[in-house]
């Protein structure tokens, strides 16, 4: 409904929507990246932190025998998402790819829709100006340069898939493991140790089936102007063995921790409903957030991969959405959490609109104890 109601906004004209590409055509130019919402303080702390190894190395200090399940590491929910059609309704960070993980972020989460049998970054509707050989190129440029360093990357199939395409989600995803060979640790299928078998590489938390019915065919549909639809009559099923940390079964919305699969306990409670001030969900938000945290304190060895999402939303009454304002309230929050709580373990924690000096906070957790 929600998308519903954006989707009508953009048809009346009301709206100028951000075009959409080829899946592969690579505009994405991190030097030319313009964040209209950037704020002098954010870009001074950033630059600080840039001419420190310590954001670009972090892990390079931890010894090979600790699980990445106890680390306490820094994340950022929708890493891509730089550009929104309306305000507050699709952006999510600040700082572009590269910039996150010199600021010592180490848990992506790229949001692919399938089109063109390859892989544009969005944010539900929201093209982001890149493609999944954008982010790829970005991580193994930055782990060679860093070769001790690891990175978490989640991998959602992300709003519709374009009509036409002709092979399984899992078979384009391999499509692009076999142009960057040796970047994928797909090997780990449970809580690595960080060792030589995963560091330099991008450990996969595969948040999409390796089996899947495709349409080889497509034909257009009845009607004065007719959409592609799949030719039932050439459907397969494709089972693709990917491997990665299988989080498939992820549940929307959960309101408390969760389980998912074998390796991970969850909190992404994100949709906050309806925002009318001065009464706001907030409290709500945050009351769950301490309960991921709560679960991973709990953990200290490392059992599960413990993800605990800060990130939310919030809608008004016509359904427009708020990411910034659940951000804006939660994120002073979270910075004076680490404040108080500079030792303990804490899992991974995916924020919107990440800044160097909460991520330098949240990594250095791993140091203090």
């Amino acid at each position: 409904m929600k998308n519903t109601i954006l989707s009508l906004a953009i048809a009346a004209g009301l709206l100028v929507p951000i075009p959409h590409v080829r899946a592969e055509s690579s505009d994405h130019d991190a030097k030319t990246q313009k964040n209209k919402g950037n704020n002098l303080s954010n870009v001074q702390m950033y630059s600080a932190a840039r001419g420190s190894a310590s954001g670009s190395d972090w892990m390079a200090l931890v010894e090979d025998s600790r699980s990445v399940g106890s680390l306490t590491i820094p994340g950022t929910h929708d890493s891509m998402a730089l550009h929104e059609t309306i305000l507050s309704s699709a952006q999510c960070q600040w700082f572009t790819l590269r910039d996150q993980l010199h600021m010592g972020v180490r848990c992506l989460d790229i949001r692919c829709r399938h089109m063109k049998d390859g892989f544009a970054i969005h944010h539900g509707m929201e093209y982001q100006h890149a493609n999944f050989t954008d982010v790829l190129t970005t991580c193994q440029q930055f782990l060679k340069e860093h070769p001790k360093e690891t990175i978490l990357m989640i991998v959602k199939r992300e709003y519709d898939d374009e009509p036409g395409i002709t092979r399984s989600f899992a078979e384009t995803f391999m499509s692009y493991v076999g142009k960057f060979p040796d970047l994928f640790a797909l090997k780990t299928t449970h809580v690595p140790v960080l060792n030589n078998e995963i560091r330099g590489k991008i450990v996969l938390i595969r948040r999409f089936d390796e089996k899947e019915t495709v349409y080889t065919k497509w034909v257009l549909g009845p009607g004065f102007l007719p959409k592609l639809v799949p030719d039932k009559n050439s459907a397969k099923e494709v089972n693709v063995q990917v491997g990665g940390i299988d989080a498939s079964h992820w549940p929307d919305n959960p309101e408390t921790v969760v389980p998912v699969g074998d390796a991970i306990q969850l909190e992404d409670c994100y949709d906050l409903g309806d925002y009318f001030w001065p009464v706001a969900p907030w409290n709500y938000k945050w009351s769950i957030i301490q309960k991921g945290l709560d679960a991973a304190a709990q953990d200290p060895e490392g059992k599960y991969l413990h993800l605990t999402f800060t990130s939310g939303v919030a809608f008004n009454k016509v359904g427009q959405p708020f990411i910034r304002t659940v951000s804006d309230d939660i994120n002073p929050r979270l910075d004076a959490f680490f404040t108080k709580n500079p030792k303990g373990h804490y899992g991974t924690i995916l924020m919107d609109f990440a800044w160097a000096e909460i991520v330098r906070k949240i990594y250095s957790v791993n140091f203090a104890n």
